[in-house]
């Protein structure tokens, strides 16, 4: 639901991109977030009244709609296993993002690159039968050649973990 900042903020946007059309939304936003900070609580009041008008309106069409379910008990129960699901999904994205950011990067296998190049410039339809054709070509290649592909896997995994120490390090 919104709060009396976003009444703000929708009131501000329009107005400044009336008045300075070219300014890029991110300044605008900083200027917006500006003047909310240095508006006093009386006039922060009047956008908070409207967040709670909005709020007891919604309330009342929400439950408006509940009654025109032919189920309602069953509708609910409906709606709080998606939410259900909805937060599962935001917790495990969360954890992969948080596991991205956090452990290093796997190494690449001399295959995956091997393959990487043989699909380059691949188009849609050609995918299928182009990795096809790399993985028997894979099997066919020589030590040295298979060699290459594993010096150059080694570099792109330490230059990922020179990467990731990077960025470990400036936290």
């Amino acid at each position: 639901m919104r709060n009396g900042y976003i009444f703000f903020v929708k009131e501000q946007l329009t107005e400044s991109r009336d008045l300075e059309p070219e300014r890029p939304t991110r300044d605008l936003m900083r200027h917006i977030g500006t003047m909310w900070n240095n508006l006093s609580n009386s006039e922060k009041q009047r956008y908070k009244l409207m967040s709670e008008v909005k709020l007891k309106q919604w309330a009342m069409e929400y439950q408006a709609f509940l009654e025109t379910q032919p189920d309602k008990e069953e509708y609910l129960r409906q709606l709080k296993e998606l939410r259900g699901e909805r937060r599962k999904h935001l917790k495990v994205y969360r954890a992969k993002k948080h596991r991205r950011l956090t452990q290093p990067p796997r190494k690449l296998s001399a295959y995956n690159i091997y393959v990487r190049d043989q699909l380059a410039g691949a188009t849609q339809d050609e995918i299928q039968a182009r990795f096809t054709d790399a993985a028997q070509s894979w099997k066919t290649l020589s030590d040295e050649e298979k060699a290459e592909y594993e010096l150059e896997a080694k570099q792109i995994h330490d230059h990922e973990m020179e990467e990731y120490n990077n960025r470990i390090q400036a936290v």
